[in-house]
């Protein structure tokens, strides 16, 4: 038997009626109107990304361009790795000041050299040295090291801890005090096992969360036994503590935005992209085990003004080990 063909009826497409044509010009309007906002919300935010990184990246950077130029020009440019170098140490200069709102350069409380190896150990050391340090300051004579940074801004500042300490400096870093509670607020506060209450601050002795307020008196307070040796050490033992929290995965990611709280009293030759590689670069790093050591010395009164002498021989010796990486002899 012969099979009856299929009508041509059910295989062919039907002209649309013109309420479909209609309804399908909706719908397509439609699309075109949502991929249109989509689109627009995504260059928004791509726009405001960039100009939010170029505005705190400016921030970030010295507030003339005198001042850049002195620093590039005082500052080391890191080695890079060679066959006959394995490790590519670099040292970032740490410097805390207690400028008020509308100074433009104050004393430095805070004169720390961090070394850092991201090549092959995953290292970091901290050499502190003391603000009262009578060192040579290039125009100024034999003076306090706090007082280079007042005379001649980050770069006499870099230049004199250079010519002193023989040590390059590739980096450096300037932190208004009133910036690192912004900073510390923004982390959520930094866990610290407190060695000495405050009671002026209402800071207790043991492990506890301190916000900015507290961590900036804590790293300040000086009215304490040992005074400014004392300072000195909870300045280590914070950088410590905040270098721990810093690592962590969740607050990598989050520096531009954490570095954003305090824009404007952060001062740094290094970019956001060169600050966050360097974070990542450190993640696993055992913040508990980074070494502290502070320039040997004692204090003595010459013309009737306080100065921390260095011990010449000691202090050569401690700043040659912790060139190389070993742990520096105190």
């Amino acid at each position: 038997a012969r099979h009856a063909p299929e009508a041509a009826s059910d295989t062919r497409r039907r002209p649309a009626t013109r309420e479909e044509r209609e309804r399908s010009h909706v719908r397509r309007r439609r699309v075109v109107v949502v991929l249109a906002v989509a689109a627009a919300i995504l260059l928004a935010a791509v726009g405001w990304a960039v100009y939010g990184y170029f505005r705190l990246a400016h921030t970030l950077q010295a507030p003339d361009p005198q001042t850049v130029r002195e620093v590039r020009a005082v500052l080391d440019t890191p080695p890079p790795p060679s066959a006959q170098a394995t490790s590519a140490p670099e040292y970032i200069l740490l410097l805390g000041d207690d400028a008020r709102p509308g100074e433009k350069r104050a004393r430095s409380d805070t004169i720390i050299i961090a070394r850092v190896d991201v090549m092959t150990t995953k290292t970091v050391s901290l050499l502190s040295l003391p603000r009262d340090s009578r060192v040579p300051i290039d125009g100024h004579g034999l003076d306090k090291i706090t007082h280079a940074n007042a005379f001649g801004g980050p770069a006499l500042a870099i230049k004199t801890v250079k010519d002193y300490t023989g040590l390059p400096i590739n980096h450096y870093v300037k932190i208004r005090f009133l910036g690192l509670s912004k900073v510390v607020d923004s982390m959520g506060g930094i866990v610290m096992n407190v060695d000495a209450a405050v009671p002026d601050y209402l800071i207790q002795k043991g492990v506890q969360r301190l916000n900015g307020t507290k961590a900036l008196a804590f790293v300040r307070n000086r009215a304490l036994a040992g005074g400014d040796f004392a300072r000195i050490r909870h300045q280590q033992q914070f950088l410590k503590a905040m270098a721990k929290q810093a690592l962590q995965r969740e607050n990598v990611t989050r520096l531009p935005a954490i570095i954003d709280s305090a824009a404007g009293n952060i001062e740094t030759d290094m970019s956001i992209p060169q600050i966050v590689a360097l974070a990542n670069n450190l993640r696993g790093t055992n913040t508990d085990a980074i070494p502290t050591y502070m320039i040997p010395g004692k204090g003595a009164r010459i013309g009737g003004i306080y100065y921390y002498i260095p011990d010449e021989a000691r202090t050569a010796s401690m700043i040659s080990e912790f060139k190389i990486g070993q742990v520096p002899a105190q």
